[in-house]
């Protein structure tokens, strides 16, 4: 969900629906995310932050990952096939990009 610096709705609080964006860097184990109806996981391992398209559970498809960390903050996102599509500090941004290449 995208910052709009309204304070959380008691429907938005109930659902645990953040009113702010998410970095990458600030993915620990994993973050859950719903964009565009869909929902994705970023799970940190090893240097790297894998995201995948969660909404089917029995089917989890891995979109791509984060990987190499600029000292800006931003990081190289990779898709599926190892191509490089963007890089950026927002986990909204990697998502979309890596859900448009699938």
């Amino acid at each position: 969900m995208v910052s709009t610096g309204e304070p959380l709705s008691p429907h938005e609080a109930a659902h645990g629906q953040a009113n702010r964006v998410f970095e990458i860097d600030e993915v620990s184990r994993r973050t859950v995310v719903k964009c565009m109806g869909r929902t994705f996981s970023a799970v940190a391992v090893d240097g790297e932050v894998v995201i995948a398209d969660v909404t089917d559970i029995t089917r989890p498809v891995r979109l791509g990952a984060a990987r190499e960390r600029f000292a800006d903050g931003r990081w190289r996102i990779i898709g599926r096939h190892d191509q490089d599509l963007l890089t950026t500090g927002s986990l909204l941004s990697a998502v979309v990009a890596l859900w448009q290449d699938r």
